[in-house]
């Protein structure tokens, strides 16, 4: 407690800027400074500053100087004999440097960093800076002098500091936190503009909150990542405006505009470093390096694996906000989704032809074996191969849910597919490992088994993004298939469901709007012939036909306008989805394996792309162009190989083109504008020089006059 109070007594004998008087007055016949002594607080006294004007032998050269500034004496300071032997020295609370710059003397500081003064110098009282003092402060004048001198060490958070006040009321000339914030833009070199604070946000996030849209496309251009998220969640891109960030989308794409923009050879590049999450690895090369030292390797893939953030997550935000989702359209974004896709593309095409597999096997298994040919002896082979490829790629589904399970268990259970996987499993289970089962229940599971199997197809064949438009084409095919087997798994008695060839003709029938149910005995099955008719119902009659009159008399070209956006949300869903898969936390030991097997063939930074850069040749079919070529293993020679013969999609070229064209005739017109402008000058001073002239001419003629 006495500490509490040691530091108030020090702040108020140091701080005030009018001499206190600690002797004359009297509480129980001690003063002030008696009370000062009897805590035990004697060492403050002797830091106190004397008087000026005390010009006694015993003087303490420190404490005069301190004295100077504690009554804003500049003159008295600078001229003082001491100033060149005690510029580091300090009263126990602030540094001469460190005090000066918290009371604004320009002047002083300026002396006392021409004397030699440590610009760096701080005390164990008070740890910040002069140069993070005259930012807070707003003392423009005084951060220009600090940021001149070349030992100026500067504070990787200080830019927060400084927008923390932007809109602070200026209350004195020499006060202006937005000349700090330009000052301090000016070095952006000796800036991380990445650092986090105690609660992780970065200088963009209040840039975005209280900096205005110029501050923030300053910090963007200076490399300020989007895709840092505090520690309450928020990214930057969320207090962005949707002007704002197509702005810093079209200067995403770079390019040398004075060039002749039709040469074949013309290159184009994209710049995707702030919509990427930020690198902190101080030694990204020590992975490779590193690998012959097993214990060194492990500690460097844990870092590497904490910098493998998602690269959708500003792109995932994009599309989710009804203010900024147009711009997924830009070129920029675009030209990531693809080649993004291309890099994930094998996962999906793997899991779509194992679940294929799946699908059959299991199909086969339940018409082939399950629906009555269990028992037969002519059959037993092929009832056993059946039986070995389901529980084979039984096997494999339910390794391929655990795995999901243990990555993202809260992504996991909030998804509708994979509950319909679950159930699947399940049904699947009771049709392989239940030994005697009853002809109602074969009958019943078999139904739901193809019906859940046929319909997770459907979502994960539309999960393609050129499949997105057509989804409904395919889940009609798909479901007509679905209730027919369904049916014919149900009803082996009835005469128009007596096995799939018929079922699939009275399903015909059915499609033209004839719903004769007469020929299936809901009686036999009540609660699943039910269920499964009233879907049947439910998804061709009410759904695809109410949508095909729809297309039939809706604006078929906002339709039409509108796909290439949606196809582009689900794309980003889908790679979002697999990033949270691959790069979740689970066991140590498949840390190890992933960046080698896996995070290398989905993440593009910075295994596959170096600087956050990609380099197309927009007049070559948009043909993409490889710099890096550092990975000699046969995995990356493979991935270079494919790589190299990548070509974007015709969309996000023409998009391309046409923002360079707009940058091209935006260049010449300011070209013209500037040649205006000289022309005005040369015109203005010419007039000038003719003006003069006749002048000169009329004063001749009124002399000789």
């Amino acid at each position: 407690r006495k500490k509490g109070y040691r530091d108030v007594v020090q702040i108020i004998l140091h701080e005030s800027k009018q001499e206190v008087d600690i002797e004359s007055h009297k509480l129980r016949g001690k003063s002030a400074k008696d009370y000062i002594i009897e805590n035990g607080f004697e060492d403050i006294l002797e830091s106190l500053p004397s008087k000026s004007g005390n010009n006694n032998d015993g003087i303490n050269p420190s404490s005069e100087l301190f004295n100077f500034l504690k009554e804003y004496n500049e003159d008295g300071f600078i001229n003082c004999k001491y100033l060149a032997d005690f510029v580091d020295s300090d009263d126990g609370m602030y540094t001469l440097l460190q005090s000066a710059t918290k009371k604004g003397l320009a002047t002083a500081v300026e002396n006392l960093l021409n004397n030699g003064a440590d610009p760096n110098r701080t005390t164990a009282k008070v740890k910040m800076p002069p140069i993070e003092i005259a930012a807070i402060e707003g003392y423009h004048e005084i951060l220009a002098l600090l940021l001149k001198h070349k030992k100026i060490d500067i504070p990787s958070d200080i830019l927060m500091e400084t927008l923390r006040n932007i809109d602070s009321e200026i209350t004195h000339e020499s006060v202006n936190h937005n000349l700090c914030y330009s000052l301090l833009m000016e070095h952006r070199d000796k800036l991380n503009v990445n650092t986090l604070d105690n609660y992780k946000n970065t200088a963009l996030h209040f840039a975005a909150r209280y900096g205005g849209p110029e501050r923030t496309l300053e910090l963007l251009r200076a490399g300020a990542s989007m895709a840092c998220r505090n520690k309450y969640g928020t990214l930057p891109i969320e207090d962005i405006d949707a002007n704002t960030l197509e702005t810093h989308l079209d200067e995403c794409l770079e390019v040398h505009i004075e060039n002749n923009i039709n040469k074949e050879n013309f290159i184009a590049t994209y710049n995707y470093r702030t919509i990427m999450p930020p690198r902190r690895i101080k030694n990204e090369d020590k992975v490779n390096k590193n690998a012959h030292d097993a214990e060194a390797a492990n500690k460097l893939i844990a870092e590497e694996m904490q910098q493998l953030a998602s690269e959708t997550q500003v792109i995932s935000y994009i599309s989710k906000s009804a203010e900024l989702r147009h711009l997924l359209m830009h070129p920029v974004v675009t030209s990531f989704l693809y080649i993004k896709w291309h890099r994930i593309r094998w996962f999906f095409f793997t899991n779509l032809a194992f679940y294929i597999a799946f699908c059959l096997s299991l199909i086969l298994y339940i018409l082939v074996v399950y629906g009555g040919n269990q028992n037969n002896d002519e059959y037993q082979n092929i009832n056993s191969i059946l039986l070995g490829l389901l529980c084979v790629t039984f096997t494999l589904l339910l390794l391929r849910e655990l795995f999901q399970i243990a990555v993202a268990p809260k992504i996991y259970f909030y998804s509708l597919e994979n509950l319909l996987e679950l159930t699947l499993i399940i049904l699947t289970g009771i049709i392989i490992f239940h030994r005697s089962p009853t002809e109602a229940l074969r009958k019943q599971v078999s139904a739901f088994a193809i019906l859940l199997a046929a319909f997770e197809l459907v979502i994960l064949i539309g999960q393609h993004p050129k499949n997105v438009n057509k989804h409904s084409n395919v889940a009609y095919n798909t479901d007509v298939e679905d209730p027919k087997n369904s049916t014919s798994s149900e009803g082996d008695e009835q005469q128009f469901f007596i096995d799939p060839g018929i079922s699939l003709f009275k399903t015909i029938v059915m499609l033209t709007g004839e719903f004769d149910a007469s020929d299936i005995h809901f009686q036999v099955y009540p609660v699943t012939s039910h269920i499964i008719f009233m879907l049947f119902v439910f998804m061709i009659a009410i759904i695809l036909f109410n949508l095909l009159n729809g297309l039939a008399v809706s604006d078929t070209q906002l339709i039409m306008s509108n796909s290439e956006l949606v196809g582009h949300i689900a794309r980003i869903e889908h790679i979002a989805y697999i990033e949270s898969m691959l790069l979740g936390r689970i066991l140590p030991s498949y840390r190890s394996i992933t960046p080698g097997i896996l995070v290398k063939r989905v993440c593009l930074f910075p295994y596959f792309l170096k600087d956050y850069r990609m380099m197309v040749y927009p007049n070559q079919q948009a043909k993409v162009i490889l710099t890096n070529a550092e990975y000699s293993d046969g995995d990356s020679e493979t991935c270079i190989a494919q790589f190299t013969s990548i070509y974007l999609d015709k969309h996000t070229n023409k998009r391309t083109k046409r923002l360079i064209k707009m940058k091209k005739e935006a260049l010449e017109q300011k070209k013209k504008e500037q040649n205006i402008i000289e022309m005005q000058e040369l015109l203005r001073k010419e007039q000038q020089i003719i003006m003069n002239k006749l002048d000169y001419i009329i004063t001749n003629m009124s002399v000789k006059v």
